[in-house]
Formats: structure tokens, C-alpha cells, sequence
């Protein structure tokens, strides 16, 4: 281990939170800790600190400074960045040095240079130049650092800044550094979608692609500078939920306003951790989900990133039971089918010759001449289907003798009780069942106590 810190107690659950340390270009660490948990004063402070005490209920926050004296050079200088021509400018080099072996190169942006600490140039045409200072030392932990500042020289002349480009919905920062100088000022035509017009460097957020004008000086001199923010669109059309019928494809497919995409990506996680598509321009995606799926899509263009969501929702019908039915002689019975599907299905049974009723229901009336096969399809109200049978035996056969009903008494006291009787055929394949069956002994048997 090269270097080792601990501040804070064993006893105030002190501790650090994700994303709170930073660095600067000096190599200095900025730590921000939770200190004091429970309302506790243990951790440490130096003088000047904001409070040597916590003055809060619970966590404070504590920042810890790690300076580690590297030796390292670190470009600095100070200069107007806005004059009138012709300009004769200072520039101040606090430049951060180890020794006398470093040395120093700038760049004045005008084709000129200089090894002067701190040199004084001249700018005689208009426009924005970049100053730039290299200050180098090979005994140095980093050996060398630039440092780079724009310099606006005014001429009362017209000049173009660099084209900006975003997304529409989007924002972008457009203009020039700020002087410093109370004196210079600023007005930007037109005042429209802009943070300030009266800035150097306003926010922009234009719906359409603009040209906004730039004017800039004192009462010596002024400039005119014009700055075209192109405005990209970026949006999806035709993506939208759709049904599908189990084992069934469904087509997603994608159009962009704008005229160049660069990729497509296809997934059904909302963070595209997993890519389903193989072609990175591909438009159009055909899938055969078994269960119902939300599917994303990521369309980065020139300018534009957008993302999308369509579901696809996978309906079916499922037969469940198939029961038998039995029939005897010329009764008519009712039959149905077990089916797992939404309210709204439609049926259709087969054969209709020998459906009563409801040949279209759920539940038809049936009377077939003999034992017949019935065929239903079931259609849900996306056009998913299923089909099933039910077998149905029709008994044809008479009763080996007449079925007649008796009892032992006519008439009873309450209390008392009776016996009734019905014809016993003497064979198990007949079956008896007494209604109502309320204070009956054996109401599925031929001879039964009713009390």
C-alpha cells in the first residue's frame, strides 16, 4: 500500500456515498463523506472548516481534501478575451512550475508564436483566435500541460461562428466566451428560444434549424457574428401494440423522419442489455412470441437518438375437458365443451340437423337420431381458434318393465316415518335418484325412509 487514511469513529456509522469524489487537474482528491451519523461530533476538522460541529440530527457532510505536493507542471495564464484592432495585448503566465528546466511555447492562433514566459502580441485583422500554452518539464510527473483560451478581436466587421447541431427537443450552449469586461455587450437577434439574449454564450433550444446574429463590442468597436444552429428530427411512426393468435407472427416495423439512420436496436429489455437483431439498420421485425412480449427499439441518427415500445399481445384458445354425454330414448340433454378462453368467443357446433337450440352458444340443446360426434370452434375476439369434439351415446333401449313409485303410508303423524319404493330392475347399470331429497335415508336408492 503506498498511502492509507482513517477519519471518523467506530461508533458514528460514518461512511461514503457513490459518485462524491472528484479530482482536479493538480492531482488534488476532494472526498465528500456522511460524518457524524446519530447526531455525532467524532469526526475530524481543521480550522476554517465550515463547522467543527455537526449541527444536524443525524449524517453531516464531510469533504476531505487529499493534496499530494505532485510535481507537476500546470499551464495557466491570464488575458482579455475581447479587444478592438488593433490589439496589443499582455499575457499574464502563472503557470505552475518544478524548476528552472521548464519551458513554455505559445501559440497565438495568428500563425505567430513565442518561448517567452510571458510574452505581449499584437493582433492587427479581426476574428476569434485560439491562444494556446504548452508549458514542458521532462522532470515533471506529466511532463507537460496545455492550456488553450479564445481571444474575440473586434474589427466592426461580420464573421461566422461554427455551425451547432441537436436533436429537436434538445438544447445546446452557442456563442463565445464571456469577456469579463462590463463595458462589452451583447444582443442576439432573434430573441427566440434563448435562455438570455443579452449574454455572451445563452442556451439555445430552437424547434427549427436558425441563423442567430450576434453583436458584440463597446462603444469603440463592435463585431457582427452569425451562428446556424441545425435542428435534427428524429421521430417514430407506424410502432404500435398489436394481438397475435398463439403460434402466429407479428411485424413491428419503424419509420423515421429523419432521412439518415445509423443504427436500429431491437430488444425486449428497456435498457438494450440484450440485442435480438442482427442487422443494425433493420427496420422491420417479424417475432413469434409464445407468451405476450414488450419489445424496444433504440434508432440513433445523425444528430437524434429515440427509443420506442410496442407490446405484442399473444391470445389463444384452450380446450380443456372433453366430456361425454349420455342420452336416453328421446330426451333432449344439453352439452358443452371445457374451454380456457376471454368473454366474447363465438361457437359454432356441427352437425346442425341434430342441434335443438343454440347451435351458436356455449351450451346447445341436442337430440341425435343415435350416437353422434358434435364438433365445436371457438373463435376469441382476435380470430384465435380452437376446435373439439364431444362424444354422445344415445341409450335406445325400453325399461324391462314399467317404473312405477310407492309408499307404505299415505298419511303420517310428524315424527313418524315412511318407506317408498320404486321398481328395482335388479341390475347396476341403473341408477336412482329421489327429488327432493330432504330427510331421505337413501335417496339414490330404490327403497328409501322418509321421515
Amino acid at each position: 500500500m503506498v498511502y492509507g487514511t482513517y477519519f471518523g469513529s467506530p461508533f458514528s456509522d460514518e461512511h461514503v456515498d457513490g459518485g462524491t469524489s472528484r479530482f482536479d487537474n493538480k492531482g488534488r482528491i476532494y472526498q465528500a463523506v456522511c460524518a457524524g451519523c446519530g447526531g455525532d461530533d467524532h469526526f475530524p476538522t481543521t480550522p476554517g472548516a465550515w463547522s467543527r460541529i455537526n449541527g444536524s440530527t443525524n449524517c453531516n457532510l464531510g469533504v476531505i481534501k487529499l493534496d499530494f505536493n505532485l510535481p507537476l507542471v500546470i499551464a495557466e495564464f491570464d488575458m482579455p478575451n475581447t479587444v478592438c484592432t488593433p490589439a496589443t495585448i499582455s499575457l499574464a503566465n502563472h503557470s505552475q512550475t518544478i524548476g528552472s528546466q521548464t519551458s513554455f511555447y505559445w501559440d497565438f492562433g495568428d500563425g505567430t508564436n513565442s518561448t517567452e514566459i510571458s510574452p505581449v502580441h499584437t493582433y492587427s485583422e479581426g476574428g476569434l483566435y485560439d491562444v494556446m500554452l504548452i508549458v514542458s518539464d521532462m522532470g515533471s510527473c506529466n511532463f507537460a500541460d496545455t492550456l488553450i483560451k479564445t481571444l474575440l478581436v473586434l474589427t466592426n466587421s461580420t464573421d461566422t461562428l461554427a455551425t451547432k447541431n441537436m436533436c429537436n427537443g434538445d438544447f445546446v450552449q452557442i456563442g463565445i466566451p464571456p469577456s469579463g469586461n462590463p463595458d462589452i455587450t451583447y444582443n442576439w437577434t432573434p430573441n427566440l428560444f434563448l435562455s438570455n439574449s443579452d449574454i455572451s454564450n445563452p442556451i439555445a433550444y430552437p424547434d427549427t434549424t436558425t441563423i442567430y446574429t450576434l453583436i458584440v463590442g463597446n462603444q469603440f468597436c463592435s463585431d457582427t457574428l452569425l451562428q446556424k444552429i441545425e435542428v435534427s428530427y428524429l421521430s417514430i411512426a407506424s410502432l404500435s401494440d398489436t394481438t397475435i393468435c398463439l403460434g402466429d407472427s407479428a411485424v413491428l416495423s419503424i419509420v423515421s423522419s429523419e432521412g439518415t439512420i445509423q443504427s436500429v436496436i431491437w430488444s425486449t429489455d428497456p435498457s438494450f442489455n440484450t440485442i435480438i437483431n442482427t442487422d443494425l439498420l433493420q427496420t422491420v421485425l417479424t417475432i413469434s412470441p409464445s407468451v405476450t412480449t414488450t419489445y424496444y427499439v433504440k434508432i440513433r441518427g445523425a444528430q437524434c437518438i429515440i427509443t420506442g415500445q410496442a407490446t405484442v399481445y399473444v391470445s389463444s384458445v384452450e380446450i380443456t375437458e372433453t366430456p361425454s354425454f349420455t342420452i336416453c330414448f328421446e330426451e333432449n340433454i344439453t352439452i358443452s365443451i371445457g374451454v380456457n378462453a376471454p368473454e366474447g368467443c363465438t361457437y359454432q357446433w356441427a352437425p346442425e340437423v341434430w342441434i335443438v337450440s343454440g347451435s351458436q352458444s356455449a351450451t346447445p340443446v341436442i337430440n341425435p337420431p343415435g350416437n353422434a360426434t358434435y364438433t365445436v370452434t371457438i373463435t376469441n375476439p382476435f380470430g384465435c381458434r380452437a376446435s373439439g369434439e364431444v362424444q354422445v351415446q344415445k341409450r335406445t333401449s325400453s325399461f324391462p318393465s314399467e317404473l312405477e313409485v310407492w309408499s307404505s303410508k299415505n298419511r303420517i303423524l310428524a315424527g313418524d316415518q315412511l318407506t317408498l319404493y320404486a321398481t328395482d330392475y335388479q341390475d347396476i347399470e341403473y341408477h336412482y335418484q329421489w327429488a327432493p331429497p330432504t330427510d331421505l335415508s337413501a335417496p339414490y336408492s330404490p327403497v328409501t325412509q322418509a321421515s
